[in-house]
């Protein structure tokens, strides 16, 4: 319906070969079908609002008169979604200039007061619009040796090189942290899980171009579990990617 390949009004949803094919015939009886796009303000689609009734209408004057109804329906819904969308970077824009006290003195990154606001942030949106976003949790690897061996101005410039490659890394409306120490934190927005794997990819690219070597762990955001639950998984893996690392880097030494 979205695609214009099929009607948004079906008064026998079932003599429309692409609906009588649906998956979703199985799950659910479908008679009537009638449904309007919600998009983005850029033209891509959010999603639908949908009616189904397992009885076929017809010739039914009502369902005639609803359907317009529901397209003018999809429209304002498609407003709103953009409002929403213009109030949600206006808020961003915001919170990334508000006081300089939520800033990472040393990699100008928000630091973990601003982190902590700008989760809190994110959930009650998430919790507006549903839209796809992950958590990423990234530990650098060897700081310590570094300032062990090399001081620890040396130290402080490999953890200000790791927040420049995550900076370069993201983009426009990612939000990256400082969150103390070797540890920094991610937010993808607008993000599937589907595309967070390359993405990843290019962050560990990012960190290795800098002379940076760092564990990343990530996971998406669901509306059952939210970001509480997201952000110790996130942490969980990147634990995971960095013992998988050490093991790697001791099988190296072996052989």
């Amino acid at each position: 319906m979205a695609a214009g390949t099929a009607p948004a009004h079906a008064p026998d949803a079932q003599a429309v070969p692409a609906y009588a094919a649906a998956a979703v015939n199985g799950s659910v009886d479908i008679g009537t079908y009638a449904g309007a796009p919600i998009r983005e303000p850029d033209g891509t689609l959010f999603g639908a609002i949908c009616g189904l009734d397992p009885q076929v209408r017809t010739d039914d004057p009502a369902f005639a008169a609803a359907a317009p109804l529901l397209q003018l329906l999809g429209q304002l819904l498609t407003m709103v979604l953009a409002a929403n969308r213009q109030r949600d970077e206006a808020d961003r824009a915001a919170s990334a200039a508000r006081s300089e006290a939520d800033l990472d003195v040393l990699t100008g990154l928000l630091n973990r007061r601003g982190w902590e606001r700008l989760v809190q942030d994110e959930s009650v949106r998430f919790g507006r619009t549903g839209d796809p976003t992950v958590v990423v949790v990234i530990d650098l690897d060897r700081l310590k040796a570094i300032n062990d061996e090399r001081g620890h101005d040396a130290g402080d410039d490999y953890i200000r090189a790791a927040g420049a490659a995550l900076r370069d890394a993201v983009r426009g409306h990612d939000l990256v942290a400082r969150l103390g120490g070797d540890e920094f934190g991610l937010l993808m927005t607008g993000c599937t899980e589907a595309q967070a794997a390359g993405r990843i990819e290019r962050l560990y690219a990012s960190l290795e171009r800098s002379g940076v070597a760092g564990s990343v762990g990530w996971a998406p955001i669901s509306v059952l579990r939210g970001f509480p639950a997201a952000l110790a998984e996130a942490d969980n893996a990147m634990y995971a990617a960095k013992r998988a690392r050490r093991a790697a880097h001791a099988g190296t030494l072996c052989s």
